[in-house]
């Protein structure tokens, strides 16, 4: 037996976010859309928006440092003042939009994911004697400012050790973990930092590649999207598994620092969602087209690749998609909600467990 999907039914839009051992829904109130996070055992994280514009990444648990009450899980703590907006979580962080624009983050801080330009914070692991911690591994508990950013964010997502996070003037800015370019300035290096001294930055860089035209983001593991507003989709990180939908993969091409187009896809795309290894885009007709790591839904190419390609069994009839680590769960035109891939966990939601799923299974969501 497994638990019923937790997918709320907020403003009348059913919005699917997705997690490795469970999910929910989030709202961004400001702008009136549903928004959430897809659990991901690395950690990514994103948003799903209103059917048609919504977009989705892997997040994860959080292990209880991410609650921003700044003492132990469970404790309690004071009542939020009511300002957030929107909130996305990853793996090991989390980051709130306030009312009034600025960036609130916290959690995990020793790749300089929380964005204040600082690698310290307290001494974090599990538990009471912070069992299992890595050495100088940090937290920063109570959320701080992204100064950097001003009073001018309008999305936020957050990866896996790192954060990113779109202006109102449609510009790009990331922070933290860049070992695989996934900050998206041209680079895969930083200062030394975490228990390896890999590299990071700790200071939000400008994705300058993009100007001022992103229309929405999703940050996958290690890899990131973004949907330009001219349509077209852009993407960069790690692309071991194709992720970032060039056409090339392996080590020869282990990553791509600076965002590349997607040209297949052209000027169509009109919502994008990043799993662990794995991208798929809501074209403009509603088509689904899904690439990176092999998922039951898309060709092979004997490499353990999957090819950028339409998603079939979903016809011209996909209004939002989301994605977990392995699983993808879609919200079809006339509302109803279908899910595909890992099912270990019982993350599709048609009350069975057990082996991936293909072709696409309905879930039975309760509707008033």
């Amino acid at each position: 037996m497994r638990p019923s999907p937790c997918v709320f039914h907020p403003l009348g839009l059913l919005v699917a976010t997705l997690g490795l051992a469970a999910a929910c829904a989030r709202v961004d109130v400001q702008s009136g859309s549903a928004s959430g996070d897809a659990g991901d055992v690395d950690g990514s994280a994103g948003t799903a928006g209103a059917a048609g514009t919504a977009s989705s990444a892997a997040g994860g648990s959080d292990g209880g440092q991410a609650l921003g009450g700044g003492g132990n899980k469970g404790t309690g703590g004071s009542a939020s003042s009511g300002c957030a907006v929107e909130v996305t979580a990853g793996a090991i962080n989390t980051c709130a939009r306030r009312v009034d624009g600025s960036l609130w983050c916290w959690g995990e801080n020793s790749w300089g994911q929380v964005g204040d330009g600082t690698l310290d914070g307290d001494h974090c692991g599990y538990g009471p004697a912070q069992e299992g911690s890595l050495p100088g591994q940090w937290c920063k508990p109570s959320p701080v400012m992204v100064t950097a950013l001003g009073t001018q964010v309008a999305q936020v997502a957050v990866g896996f050790m790192r954060t990113c996070a779109r202006k109102n003037d449609g510009s790009l800015w990331c922070w933290g973990f860049n070992q695989h370019g996934q900050l998206g300035d041209g680079t895969t290096t930083g200062q030394p930092c975490g228990p390896d001294g890999q590299p990071c930055k700790p200071t939000p860089v400008a994705v300058v590649v993009l100007g001022t035209e992103v229309a929405e983001l999703a940050a996958g593991s290690f890899h990131s999207c973004a949907r330009k507003q001219d349509g077209s989709l852009w993407c960069w990180g790690n692309n071991y598994y194709g992720n970032v939908g060039d056409g090339t993969s392996g080590y020869d091409h282990y990553s791509k620092p600076t965002p590349v187009e997607v040209a297949t896809l052209g000027n169509s795309v009109a919502a994008v969602a990043a799993g662990a290894h794995r991208t798929c885009a809501v074209s403009k007709d509603g088509s689904l087209w899904c690439w990176g790591a092999v998922g039951p839904e898309v060709a092979k190419d004997g490499g353990g690749v999957a090819t950028l390609a339409p998603v079939a069994a979903m016809g011209n009839e996909v209004a939002a998609v989301s994605m977990g680590m392995a699983h993808t769960c879609v919200i079809k035109s006339e509302s109803s909600l279908w899910c595909w891939g890992d099912d270990y966990y019982g993350q599709l939601g048609d009350g069975m467990t057990g082996d991936p799923a293909w072709p696409p299974v309905p879930v039975p969501l309760p509707c008033p």
